[in-house]
């Protein structure tokens, strides 16, 4: 996890940690990418790039592991599509909608409330 994320937002680093992982702030001493990172700026907050080159790395070299993309992808932004979609036909089928919608976007570092449009709400 972006070492600045980690220390900012630990209610995210709970509920991973709460399913069982183990969460690390990246830059880490555990990787050859976050040692060489730290022996540059022993401060470094840490960024998106350094976090997936450390994920990366670890499930390089450990056989028990693996890596998979995530929200940076395109195919992460079908499979949200589809759930918004999904949301919005159950909303028309229970011919109720909710004033407003909360939902992460940008990759899961923004997140914004939405109002629902649709001939129910006006």
């Amino acid at each position: 996890m972006v070492k600045v994320s980690y220390e900012q937002k630990p209610y995210r680093r709970a509920m991973m940690e709460t399913w069982g992982a183990t969460v690390h702030a990246s830059p880490t001493n555990l990787t050859n990418a976050g040692r060489g990172i730290l022996a540059d700026d022993p401060d470094s907050p840490g960024s998106l790039g350094i976090a997936i080159s450390e994920a990366v790395e670890d499930a390089a070299t450990h056989d028990d592991a693996k890596y998979s993309l995530g929200s940076v992808v395109n195919h992460v932004l079908l499979h949200q599509t589809v759930i918004g979609l999904e949301a919005k036909k159950q909303m028309e089928m229970a011919g109720d909608y909710p004033d407003v919608v909360i939902a992460c976007v940008a990759a899961d570092r923004i997140s914004r409330a939405s109002p629902i449009h649709s001939s129910a709400t006006g």
